[in-house]
């Protein structure tokens, strides 16, 4: 006689993992909510319908309903896993090198678990035994959410409820399938925190070490105030360093996505006492955009270190902060800055929100992240 658990596999092999999580849950509701969608019907129909003469019914009477209803509101991505091709997130204060040998070591391990080549029940268990341990070891360094992107899917929990002796061969095959997903995200994340450190690193002056930059995360209403002329203002000022010390201008998505929707916006922009159109310096804004970021798209050399009469020069750059397509932003932009800016912690020698926005400068304290509205007049480079 057929079992929840076996309805829960028969699910997870037709390829629809999410409903079979969600029997395996228990949670009745969201196979009923799964059931509503047109691609999951059928399936759900089919594999239910072979099991259902040999089934007690009362325990399924709830599901049986779900699979009768219509919804909107699932969408194929929340279907299948991801590649992890967005900014992979990482605690402050953790070592950005330690959190990428953590991941390192999570994906040879998996690898061993695979090279193994144990027989179901022993794979089972090395599979649960890896998942756990690096569960504990990469909470250390990365937000659940993080570690839950990174080692579980909704195959995982699938694989936790199915029978390694009745399922022999074709659990093999799952949990093979499953490591080496995880082990290709794993790979990808290590190397993008590994882009990540290299744009926040530049060569020292005598470039016997590299030297991690301060950052300086600009909101849109500074890029128009500044009127193209972006390089000019007092960074080491607004940034509170030693004058010398290497300075990056940080410009979300979401800035220049703003840009983009100014240059055609009516209204005016008072600046030092003057009105100007806002299309007018927004489309500024993009053309210093556009020529800063001819040649590269991430981290650009602005200005060159200098030794002048008055002291030393620092050296500026520009780093445009991209998002993944994937990437679900948050309701408000200002928001959306601010989490951009809270994100650079552990790659940036300091990070400084920069806004003439006081509500958005308050917000950031509050969270403990310096930010500093600048003197209308502007100040002059140093």
């Amino acid at each position: 006689m057929l079992t929840k658990r076996h309805l829960v596999s028969r699910l997870a092999l037709v390829g629809h993992s999410q409903a079979s999580w969600a029997l395996s849950e228990g949670r009745h509701e969201k196979c009923g909510a799964l059931g509503k969608s047109p691609n999951l019907r059928s399936a759900l129909t089919a594999a239910y319908g072979n099991c259902r003469r040999q089934l007690a019914m009362t325990p399924f009477r709830r599901l049986s309903t779900g699979l009768a209803c219509v919804s909107e509101s699932i969408r194929p991505s929340d279907m299948t896993i991801s590649r992890l091709d967005e900014q992979v997130r990482i605690n402050e204060g953790v070592d950005p090198n330690a959190a990428i040998k953590l991941i390192a070591d999570a994906s040879r391990e998996a690898g061993n678990v695979l090279g193994r080549g144990s027989a179901a029940v022993a794979l089972f268990n090395d599979y649960l035994g890896w998942a756990a341990a690096q569960e504990r070891l990469l909470t250390n360094a990365f937000p659940t959410s993080e570690v839950r992107r990174l080692l579980t899917s909704q195959r995982y929990w699938t694989i936790q409820v199915m029978d390694p002796v009745a399922y022999g061969a074709t659990l093999t095959d799952l949990i093979a399938l499953e490591l080496n997903e995880r082990i290709g995200g794993l790979q990808i994340a290590e190397e993008m925190l590994k882009r990540e450190v290299a744009i926040w690193n530049v060569p020292s002056l005598d470039s016997s070490f590299p030297e991690h930059l301060h950052a300086a995360v600009v909101d849109t209403n500074v890029l128009m105030r500044s009127k193209g002329t972006m390089p000019d203002l007092d960074w080491s000022a607004l940034t509170d360093t030693r004058r010398g010390q290497p300075i990056a201008i940080a410009i979300p998505a979401v800035v220049v996505e703003e840009l983009d929707t100014l240059k055609h916006a009516n209204g005016k922009m008072d600046i030092d006492g003057e009105s100007h159109d806002r299309r007018w310096l927004a489309t500024l804004a993009l053309g210093w955009l556009q020529r800063t970021f001819m040649s590269d798209f991430q981290r650009v050399e602005v200005r060159p270190f200098s030794q002048g009469e008055s002291g030393p020069s620092s050296a500026l750059y520009a780093v445009l902060m991209f998002e993944s397509l994937h990437h679900r932003p948050l309701p408000k932009n200002d928001s959306e800055i601010i989490d951009t800016a809270l994100s650079l912690r552990p790659f940036a020698k300091s990070v400084t929100l920069v806004s003439y926005d006081l509500h958005m400068v308050f917000t950031a304290r509050h969270l403990d992240l310096r930010a500093i509205a600048p003197p209308e007049g502007g100040s002059s480079a140093s």
